[in-house]
């Protein structure tokens, strides 16, 4: 049983409509569709918690349909580790090399696809590292996990995706939703007028560069000034809506 299966049961236990078990976890509705549904493939750990939450069960429960404990293997464990004790030049390191050969490997996955279509065969897959830590349009996400795992997508991603990411928060809408998958290709700068996702006292960002600020689209929310400790991550090319995933 997957953990889709096992959270399906859980609500329909529950007795709980979508609309009702928005308001009684306090996850956006739009959220909560795209993980019932299955189109989000890796909700976050808290968002997950408040979910089973309000249905009456733990996390527990959910983990004997879906085993966060086997999410990463003990080698991944090993890197995540080395990774957090290195200064930031080494970790700036370790990120040009990790994506010098993600993006070798989607180049050349690429080239399988466009091989296969010349010959006749219309099934292309393209794998694409996904981080699951989420991109916060709000007031910013705590980097966790900084390991990617690969999404499958069976259609060719924006040219220039170097990655997708989450969208968590709601300062970006109606443009970026909490719970949207994003292209991110992988740069140090962006114009003013583009959106980006930006790095800020362990804390990532996804907002719209301005002149000496970043600017979030829903007017609740306050800009916030640059400054020397605020770098860029890369540029949002898009969403990657259900459209890129394989039903």
């Amino acid at each position: 049983m997957t953990w889709l299966d096992t959270l399906t049961q859980m609500r329909k236990s529950s007795g709980l409509n979508l609309d009702e078990l928005s308001e009684k976890s306090g996850v956006p509705k739009g959220t909560l569709s795209k993980i019932t549904a299955g189109i989000t493939k890796a909700p976050t750990f808290e968002t997950m918690k408040n979910i089973v939450h309000a249905m009456g069960y733990t996390l527990k429960d959910l983990d004997d349909g879906i085993g966060f404990s086997d999410v990463l293997s003990q080698k991944e464990r090993e890197h995540i580790k080395k990774y957090r004790a290195l200064d930031e030049r080494g970790k700036e390191i370790v990120d040009a090399i990790l994506d010098l050969e993600y993006k070798h490997t989607i180049e050349a996955q690429k080239e399988i696809s466009r091989q296969q279509m010349a010959g006749g065969n219309t099934v292309s897959y393209f794998y694409i590292p996904e981080y699951r830590e989420p991109a916060s349009a709000g007031t910013g996400q705590p980097i966790g996990m900084v390991y990617p795992e690969s999404i499958m997508l069976i259609k060719e991603p924006p040219d220039g995706t170097s990655f997708i990411t989450h969208v968590r928060g709601d300062s970006m809408e109606p443009d970026f939703e909490d719970g949207d998958m994003i292209f991110v290709h992988a740069q140090n700068e962006i114009r003013a007028g583009q959106i980006g996702v930006f790095f800020m006292d362990g804390e990532e960002f996804i907002k719209e560069l301005g002149e000496g600020e970043l600017i979030s689209h829903n007017t609740k929310y306050e800009p916030i000034s640059l400054d020397e400790n605020i770098r860029c991550q890369g540029l949002v090319l898009g969403i990657c809506d259900e459209s890129y995933l394989e039903e």
